[in-house]
């Protein structure tokens, strides 16, 4: 097994629903796999037709 097979999770994002906040959109995701699991919002701010940023929240 090579250094890169050691750091692979097997990870599944399942987007739950959406909303509008404004010029931003909120993506809730349900995360599930051999790391990280739970469900996080994430935030995109947008202007026109970009994303302008991101933000994941715990």
């Amino acid at each position: 097994m090579g250094p890169d097979r050691r750091h692979r999770r097997n990870t599944r994002f399942e987007a739950t629903g959406t909303r509008r906040d404004g010029s931003s959109y909120v993506v809730t995701l349900v995360v599930t796999g051999d790391g990280f699991t739970g469900t996080s919002d994430i935030v995109f701010d947008v202007d026109g037709d970009r994303i302008r940023s991101m933000v994941i929240s715990p």
